[in-house]
C-alpha cells in the first residue's frame, strides 16, 4: 500500500519521493519498501522533545 501510494503522489506531482518510517515497528514493515527510506524508531521523540522546549 505505501509503495502504491508513493507511486501515485510520485506520477501526479512529477517529483521523487523517500519514504520515512517511524516508530518502534517500522522494522517489520522496511524490507517490504522497494525505494528510498529512512528508517528512524525515535523521530516522535525528538518532534515531542521540541514542542516541549517550546512551551
Amino acid at each position: 500500500m505505501i509503495n502504491g501510494l508513493r507511486k501515485r503522489i510520485e506520477k501526479e506531482t512529477g517529483e521523487k519521493y523517500t519514504a520515512i518510517l517511524t516508530g518502534g515497528n517500522s522494522d517489520y514493515v522496511k524490507d517490504y519498501i522497494d525505494k528510498d527510506i529512512i528508517v528512524d524508531k525515535d523521530l516522535i521523540f525528538y518532534g515531542l522533545n521540541e514542542l516541549y522546549k517550546n512551551i
